[in-house]
């Protein structure tokens, strides 16, 4: 019987988006041709073997979807799908020698710089959160079970900022190792 699909889990963190492609170029060339992503993981569809550059695009404008899905089928890049911030494209290498696609460092900088910006909104969002849940605190305006619920509430937004400026440490690193 012959496998037709299978769906593997993310192997890598979403900034390390050249460390995916270069996972989707090695399962496309053992016949596993990126079928679609969500939350449960990668779908791949059996396929012929073959050499094949993947490229991934974080866009955090949804507005402008479309026209980088148009401008990249102009290049000759095959829009596969999208899922949440993060646009999968492909394009069949005819010679692997000279037609491997690359990115080049600006554009990958860019993306980097595009994915901080996104934490720093995560962490302007963390911080409104604890302000307005100490403010409630303050005034006076939650019993003394809410109380401890808003503890917990701070305690989450708190983490999820920390775990913000961890990811905003090791992007800055990243783009550094870049150039």
């Amino acid at each position: 019987m012959i496998i037709e699909t299978k769906v593997n889990r993310r192997p890598y963190i979403f900034y390390d988006f050249e460390k995916i492609e270069k996972y989707l170029e090695e399962e496309h060339s053992n016949g596993w041709a990126l079928d679609s992503y969500s939350w449960k993981g990668y779908k791949f569809n059996n396929s012929k073997p073959s050499s094949f550059s993947y490229k991934l695009e974080y866009n955090i404008n949804p507005k402008l979807k479309e026209e980088i899905i148009k401008i990249n089928k102009q290049s000759n890049w095959e829009f596969i799908c999208d899922f949440e911030s993060w646009i999968y494209f492909r394009k069949e290498n005819i010679d692997t020698d000279l037609n491997k696609i690359k990115r080049n460092l600006e554009e990958t900088k860019n993306i980097y710089s595009r994915l901080i910006l996104g934490e720093r909104n995560n962490i302007f969002i963390a911080l409104s959160g604890i302000i307005l849940i100490f403010t409630a605190m303050i005034l006076g305006n939650v019993g003394c079970i809410l109380n401890y619920l808003c503890y917990v509430l701070i305690a989450l937004f708190i983490t999820y900022g920390v775990f913000s400026i961890w990811r905003i440490i090791r992007l800055n690193k990243l783009i550094k190792e870049k150039t």
